[in-house]
């Protein structure tokens, strides 16, 4: 932290330093608190620890059939969905956002269908509550609102 300190130029009198209009500034350091910091690692364990991705990737490769499954609803390699998976590797921001809205999309799907091939195949397959996109698709273009609520429909019997 800098501080700018000024300091007097005058003439000494009995009462001490008399203060002349003439200052000059001078920089010194001045010590602060200092501001508690974490290593890269440090973050990025605590945010890890926060959301949980290596979890949220599991349980997508059960839902999906394995990593491969997994990698194809998340649109990323199988050796990334694998290093999710085993805790090695964190997705970046716009994956961590894909991880996140598949799994809950696929926590809902279980609540309407206990089989998770059937969940699966839902969020695979056309559908006509989403204009006959693919849910998956839908997620990565417009979010998770509009599917969940075609779950619900789906849930209620409804038809589009």
């Amino acid at each position: 932290m800098l501080c700018v300190m000024a300091t007097t130029k005058g003439t000494r009198t009995k009462s001490g330093i008399a203060k002349s209009p003439v200052r000059s500034a001078t920089r010194s350091r001045v010590p602060g608190p200092r501001i508690k910091t974490t290593s890269r690692v440090a973050r990025s364990a605590k945010a890890k620890d926060s959301w949980r991705p290596e979890q949220r990737a599991r349980f997508i490769a059960e839902v999906a059939g394995g990593v491969r499954g997994a990698a194809r609803l998340l649109d990323v390699q199988a050796s990334q969905a694998s290093r999710w998976a085993s805790g090695k590797s964190i997705p970046g921001p716009d994956q961590a956002g894909m991880l996140v809205d598949v799994d809950h999309v696929l926590a809902h799907a279980l609540l309407v269908w206990a089989d998770p091939a059937v969940a699966r195949d839902w969020l695979t397959t056309p559908n006509a509550h989403l204009d006959g996109v693919r849910p998956v698709d839908w997620i990565r273009t417009y979010g998770t609102t509009e599917v969940v609520d075609a779950l619900r429909a789906e849930a209620a019997g409804a038809y589009a």
